[in-house]
């Protein structure tokens, strides 16, 4: 199976906002940030109290993937990263994906591909805890074609798993 696709540079932010959304560090650090500033204001009243938690917590929320979104975009300019933004040609066989841009071609073993995920608009193959390759659901022809994809890359992945 051979899918054509294009990453731009929304797809990369939306893949790190996603991707920070599902670390559950974030969201410990977000907590006990909006606990500690709540703790600190200056009225003892429990009812003040949860209401500073929770501005403090939306706040930090903000500001937590307002720097995520930021970050990604200078991050991958596309002067820098030629082979990130631009046309991908994802090749799949039970034994391997392939992956080839204009400016480089790489090959992932099944058995080393640590997740695969999706969202409504992209499925995910992690090559490593923190990169994946971002396949847009806007990609295919309709959203059947889009479940067929991707249950083909979780049986084949599953599979391998399962064999090595």
């Amino acid at each position: 199976m051979t899918i054509d696709y294009t990453v731009t540079l929304i797809d990369l932010v939306r893949f790190n906002l996603y991707h920070a959304s599902r670390r559950v560090l974030n969201w410990v650090i977000i907590a006990a940030g909006a606990l500690f500033l709540s703790r600190t204001t200056p009225f003892n009243q429990p009812g003040v109290r949860v209401a500073a938690f929770f501005i403090f917590a939306i706040c930090m929320i903000l500001v937590l993937f307002g720097a995520v979104a930021l970050i990604s975009c200078v991050s991958y300019m596309p002067s820098k990263n030629r082979g990130v933004l631009g046309k991908h040609r994802l090749a799949l066989t039970a034994d391997a994906l392939t992956e080839e841009t204009p400016v480089s071609q790489g090959t992932w073993s099944w058995a080393g591909i640590p997740k695969v995920s999706r969202n409504s608009a992209y499925v995910f193959i992690y090559t490593q805890q923190n990169m994946a390759h971002i396949v847009p659901a806007r990609s295919f022809p309709n959203r059947a074609d889009a479940d067929r994809f991707y249950q083909f890359v979780v049986d084949t992945w599953k599979t391998a798993r399962v064999r090595a």
